[in-house]
């Protein structure tokens, strides 16, 4: 489609652009320079070409209607406020506490059972009873 500018010549434009200027009313469409226009294309356009890691769109139909879906996933390229970066700290050290306290735990675990295993005793008649559960597993 294209637009006039203020020139008078016509030329094609980004489809949203073009239709932004169909909703604007035609004598403001019409003092739009060429820069001017060229400036709303790029950004307008600014996100429709961006690339994500995961873009799937699809359709479906139910009945008599149709319905659509999108799942866009990708990097973050927004600034963020101050109280979405505290938000963000709080759910980091969160996840690290959660990863730190299941590494330990497994790590605890499996020293438990090479101890066990090894016939080591560190505390004689006291069991966690996990050696004679994991061996149980074990030979079923």
């Amino acid at each position: 489609m294209d637009i006039q500018s203020t020139d008078g010549d016509s030329f094609p434009r980004h489809m949203l652009t073009s239709k932004l200027m169909q909703k604007i009313d035609p004598t403001v469409a019409k003092s739009f320079s060429e820069q001017q226009l060229s400036a709303l294309e790029g950004v307008l356009s600014c996100n429709s070409n961006r690339l994500h890691a995961i873009d799937f769109r699809n359709t479906i139909h139910i009945w008599n209607r149709s319905y659509y879906y999108v799942v866009l996933a990708g990097a973050d390229h927004r600034s963020m406020t101050r109280q979405q970066k505290h938000a963000l700290r709080n759910i980091e050290i969160l996840f690290l506490l959660t990863l730190s306290s299941t590494i330990t735990l497994t790590g605890l675990v499996l020293a438990y059972l090479i101890k066990s295993s090894l016939g080591i005793d560190l505390m004689p008649n006291q069991s966690l009873g996990l050696w004679d559960w994991f061996k149980f597993k074990i030979n079923e």
